[in-house]
């Protein structure tokens, strides 16, 4: 179990990482540091439409979103 569980996280690094650092920082500041949106905005100096929808969260989750079968 510990073995899956290391590979799972090395191949959503590996995902993470083939994104651009702006989309790297929104993911890892929402779904790790469970930020909401409106902090990550501050956080990355951002306004708040470019962090969540047109913007760097909706452009990472567009390229994360072929990767599941990568993940599992």
């Amino acid at each position: 179990m510990l073995i899956e569980q290391n590979q799972a996280i090395n191949r959503v690094t590996i995902a993470l990482k083939s994104l651009p650092p702006e989309q790297q920082d929104v993911v890892c500041l929402s779904f790790i540091h469970d930020m909401p949106h409106v902090q990550i905005a501050a956080t990355v100096s951002a306004p708040l439409g470019t962090v969540k929808v047109k913007s760097r969260l909706h452009l990472a989750y567009g390229r994360l979103r072929p990767m599941p079968e990568n993940l599992q």
